[in-house]
């Protein structure tokens, strides 16, 4: 499943009940946060390139579906069904179970476990400017896409999609769900 990676995993496309996360190849890509080994490998070349003064940090990585149910339940329980909805995917429903997504913050902001900071900051700039030339995309885009998505805006939100895929998807102005449908088409 993880050689494909534009695995679509969403809402409308949970993982099955049955799945395991065995077959993945996950490495300690920062401190106990664990990734799928190339997406730890591109991240880290893009960090290498853009902040060398260290100043971005993973916030998450791999989840594992008991760790979904918990943060959900958390988010329930603080902020509420509205908010939960928004921001926090169901279980089996999390990008975050494949090992190719990834939350970063800035190590001198505010470390959300949810929605950690990570905007308005010339690292960040940079990020993002060479996000796609790593196989990066934000997988969250601003509020007129979260009709497809079913998450809100998430600036900290990552995905590893591979090249060409993270190009194509940034230039166009696309969230996967939009780059997957015209692929089919095409």
């Amino acid at each position: 499943m993880m050689k494909d990676y534009l695995v679509l995993v969403n809402a409308e496309s949970p993982l099955p009940s049955n799945y395991s996360p065995e077959p993945l190849k996950l490495v300690d890509a920062w401190q106990g946060i664990f990734l799928e080994k190339q997406t730890a490998e591109a991240l880290s070349a893009l960090l290498a390139k853009v902040d060398p003064d260290h100043l971005i940090q993973i916030t998450s990585g791999f989840r594992s579906i008991r760790e979904q149910v918990e943060l959900y339940q958390t988010s329930m329980e603080e902020n509420g069904l509205a908010y939960t909805n928004a921001y926090v995917a169901k279980p089996y429903c999390s990008e975050h179970h494949t090992g190719l997504a990834v939350d970063l913050s800035i190590k001198s902001g505010a470390v959300g476990e949810i929605a950690p900071d990570f905007q308005d900051h010339p690292v960040v700039e940079a990020f993002l400017k060479e996000m796609a030339n790593f196989g990066f995309i934000m997988r969250y885009l601003p509020d007129e896409k979260t009709e497809i998505t079913g998450i809100s805006h998430e600036p900290w939100h990552f995905r590893y999609v591979g090249l060409p895929h993270s190009q194509r998807i940034t230039e166009g102005g696309l969230v996967l769900e939009e780059y997957l449908e015209k692929a089919v088409i095409q």
